[in-house]
Order: structure tokens, then sequence, then C-alpha cells
């Protein structure tokens, strides 16, 4: 028997930081919300100082999270997280959104739909 380990769809990037209450509701939202979409999510904490890292640890656990020892911004956090993601598509996700139900799977079909365009 082999076990056939695929990768996700989506990646989502989320870079954190200090908004550990936002980061939590954001999160609960993937879960709670993306049914019919294989996805990962990545987390990026930028030296927070409100406990986030620890809050995705132990509420999380499927969540990847790449803790920095400085803030190193938005831009670079998406880039680190993009660098650990396995999925076809990323969504990069900011920590004070949440997801509704269907929307991630509405984003990909349109994604799929328009595969010359790069940013959706």
């Amino acid at each position: 028997m082999s076990l056939i380990i695929s990768s996700p769809v989506v990646s989502v990037l989320i870079v954190n930081w200090n908004t550990r209450k936002l980061l939590e509701e954001c999160l609960n939202s993937i879960f709670e919300t993306v049914a019919s979409v294989s996805f990962e999510v990545i987390v990026v904490d930028n030296a927070s100082s409100d406990g986030s890292a620890q809050m995705v640890t132990e509420k999380f656990p499927r969540v990847k999270l790449l803790r920095n020892q400085e803030n190193f911004g938005f831009a670079r956090g998406n880039n680190q997280a993009a660098e650990l993601a396995s999925g076809a598509f990323f969504l990069l996700l900011n920590s004070d959104a949440c997801l509704t139900v269907g929307a991630l799977e509405k984003l990909l079909a349109f994604a799929q739909k328009s595969p010359n365009a790069a940013v959706v």
C-alpha cells in the first residue's frame, strides 16, 4: 500500500504583527468556511508581543507558523510564506479579514477560468 500525499490547491498566506484576536477570528473563518477545496494556511508572525504565535500553536495545529525574531514587514513576510507554500494558488489574506462561506471556492473558480490573470 502506498500513501499518496497531494499538494493543496490553495495556500493561504497571512502576515501578522500583534493582531492576536483578529488573527484568531481570521483563522477560525478559514477553517469554518472552506469545505470543498484542499488548502494549507501559513502564518508569518513578525515578532509579535501579544501572544499571537502561541495562540496559533495552541489553537490551530494545522497552521504552518514561521516566527520571525523581528518585524520584517508585510512584503517580506509574504515572500517568506510563499517560499514555504506548496499550493497551486496563493491567497494573501490580511489578519483582519474573515472568509465567508463559499468565498474561497468562488475565487478559485474564477482564477481557474482566467488562466492569463496573474492576480485575482
